[in-house]
Parts: structure tokens; sequence; C-alpha cells
């Protein structure tokens, strides 16, 4: 994880929809559960799910706009840089 959150190492999860590729990916869910060091919350990242006998916190965060999903474009890999792009904002980068 990129300096600024309270963990150096996360695993993170993919729900892969029905349909996918074609279908978007955009959410992750993450375990540890991340915060800012700063104490700021992260919007739209207070859920917690429990599956494969881990807590994940989820980010909901949803492809719109110039990010919208581009089937035959959007694949797995350009989700984890979409995905990094979120921990910047988070950290004001």
């Amino acid at each position: 994880m990129p300096d600024g959150f309270n963990v150096r190492l996360a695993n993170v999860a993919i729900e892969i929809a029905p349909g996918y590729p074609t279908a978007q990916l955009d959410m992750a869910y993450f375990s540890p559960s991340l915060r800012l060091q700063t104490g700021r919350p992260i919007a739209n990242a207070d859920v917690i799910e429990t599956f494969d006998g881990h807590q994940w916190q989820r980010w909901s965060r949803h492809r719109i706009g110039g990010a919208a999903w581009k089937p035959g474009v959007d694949n797995l890999e350009t989700h984890f840089a979409y995905m990094q792009g979120w921990l910047s904002r988070e950290l004001g980068q």
C-alpha cells in the first residue's frame, strides 16, 4: 500500500460479475481494512463483508463518465490500475 495508509500490505479481492469481460468490474475489497494515517474517513469504504473466512472492507467505486468500462479494452489489469488511482486520490496525490 502507498505510504499514508495504516498498513504496508493488504489483500485485495475483486468480484467478477457474470458476463465478464463484457460486464464491468467496479469495486474492491481489502483485508485488513484500510485507514488513512491522518484519521480522515474514507468515503464509501465503511461496509465490512465476510467471505472466504475473512473480513473485507468494501470500497464502493463505480465506473462512470470518462472512467466507464470499455469492453475489449478494460480487464482485470486495467481495473487494478484504476484502483491505484483511488488510493492515490485518498492520499491527496
